[in-house]
Parts: structure tokens; C-alpha cells; sequence
């Protein structure tokens, strides 16, 4: 788990491109054009969408939409501030929380096999672990982590995290450090009564796999996500703060760090 330079770039190309693909598929009302069938106002509108992010302060957006076989890439601003370069589709970038849907594949399929059960209590997997300030892993269930019902405290929020990053920007974290930081704050709601996002979620739910297979979970990942689907650009830095060529630069704002994410490229790439 590391700090990088990569992470508010991705974070907010992600963001365009969940925006842009809402757009592309939504139905044509009456009286307009249909944009499956207009190319070019499609493209003018993901144009405009990336317009705004980069007016919102990104260096460089990058979306890419394939349709019928046909693939339509669009970009605006740089790739990296120094060089001026453009985004391009053949080039890495961290993938930020998105990293958290090939976590929840790895469990599911760990359920299936029926080496975990989503009504586990957290105590069964990591005894000990989730305790104080009123945190109890005895009420809290493997299906809570995943749908973000669980009510831990969100580490990302704690001042412990910007303090170490201001401190050493490559400030390597844990996964028991950071779950340490949301145990000290308590409980946002009571287990599986409400909903709130928390990385504190996946973080134990990476540790529950390394628990159950014994191997870490980036190793599960790649088995059993990553090489059968053929994402051969996807996949872990570690605590590397770099990204392998040609990628994305990322200018962070807030000095948050990027645990737990993978690096990946456009899949026309």
C-alpha cells in the first residue's frame, strides 16, 4: 500500500468515464436525435463532459466508448504538465477504488467455493482485530464489508493519514495500521442499520482472503481475475510509487494515499 502522485488523476478519469458511458446509453427522447445513431454528437458530448473536467482543475481526461465493434476515443488537456503530452489510450493509470470490484470478485468466488459464507462474523476471520470505541467484529458480517453497511469509521478521514503523508509523502501504510486508525474513531452507525462508503471495508475483506487462501491478495486477484480474463496491462505496483511506462501522470491535491489500487490501460489498448 503506498502514497503516489497517481491517484487524483485516476480517480477523476474514472469519474468521467462512469459519467460518459451513462450518457452514451441513455434513450433519446422524443423529438431528438437518437446519439447511438449521431457519432458525432456523441462525441461532441463526451467532449464536453471531459471539458468540464479539466476546466474543474484535472490536467488531462481521457474516455473511451466501443460500440458495435466501432471504438471512439476522446481526449482534452495533458497527459503530464511537464512535457505537455496528450492522453492517449495505450497509457497506465492507477485504477483507485475500482480496485475494491476485483476484491469483491475474489470473495464472492471464495463463497461459492464455500470457504467463506458472506453471513461470517468478522470475529470468526480476523479474531481480535475489530474491538474498541464500541467496534465490534462479533456484529459485523462479511456481507456488511462488501456492501458498505458494516459502519466502520472511513480510515481515509482519520488526521492520522494526511499527518504521516505530510510528514514523508512515500509513507508506506499498512493494512492493520490503517484499520487502527478507523478503530479509533467509533462506529458511524450500528452494524447493518444504515450505509456509508469506509476503505476500511476493503481493506479487511483483502486481509480475509489472505486469512482463508493463504496467498496475498493481489496474488488472488491475478489468478483468478486478472490472467483469465487476458488483462495483461492490469495489475499490482505493490508499494512502488511508479507506474510502468507509458502512464498517466496524477498531480494529488489533498496528499491522500492510494492503498490497495491496481494500474491498468483502456481495454482497446
Amino acid at each position: 500500500m503506498s502514497v503516489t502522485r497517481y491517484r487524483t488523476i485516476t480517480l477523476r478519469l474514472l469519474t468521467v468515464s462512469a459519467l460518459v458511458l451513462g450518457a452514451a446509453t441513455a434513450p433519446a427522447t422524443p423529438g431528438t436525435a437518437d446519439p447511438v445513431r449521431r457519432p458525432r454528437d456523441a462525441e461532441a458530448a463526451l467532449g464536453a463532459v471531459l471539458d468540464r473536467a479539466v476546466s474543474e482543475e484535472s490536467p488531462g481526461a481521457l474516455a473511451q466508448v466501443s460500440r458495435a465493434g466501432r471504438i471512439t476515443t476522446v481526449t482534452r488537456g495533458v497527459a503530464d504538465t511537464g512535457t505537455r503530452r496528450e492522453p492517449r489510450a495505450d497509457m497506465r493509470f492507477r485504477i483507485g477504488s475500482t480496485t475494491k470490484t476485483f476484491v469483491a470478485t475474489v470473495v464472492l468466488q471464495l463463497v461459492a467455493e464455500g470457504r467463506l459464507r458472506l453471513d461470517d462474523m468478522l470475529e470468526r476471520r480476523l479474531p481480535g482485530l475489530v474491538t474498541g470505541n464500541g467496534n465490534d467484529g462479533r456484529a459485523i458480517t462479511v456481507r456488511m464489508l462488501l456492501n458498505h453497511t458494516s459502519g466502520l469509521f472511513n480510515y481515509t478521514k482519520d488526521s492520522h493519514v494526511p499527518d504521516a503523508l505530510e510528514r514523508d509523502p512515500l509513507t508506506t501504510f499498512t493494512p492493520r495500521r490503517l484499520v487502527g486508525y478507523a478503530l479509533g474513531h467509533p462506529p458511524v452507525f450500528p452494524p447493518g442499520t444504515s450505509w456509508q462508503y469506509s476503505n476500511t471495508n476493503y481493506i479487511l475483506l483483502g486481509m480475509i482472503t489472505e486469512r482463508v487462501t493463504g496467498h496475498a491478495y493481489p496474488m488472488e486477484v491475478a489468478t483468478r481475475v486478472l490472467r483469465p480474463l487476458g488483462l495483461r496491462s492490469t495489475y499490482f505496483p505493490g508499494a512502488s510509487p511508479d507506474v510502468r511506462p507509458p502512464f498517466i501522470h496524477g498531480y494529488s491535491k489533498d496528499g491522500w494515499p492510494a492503498p490497495a489500487t491496481a494500474a491498468t490501460r483502456c481495454p482497446s489498448s
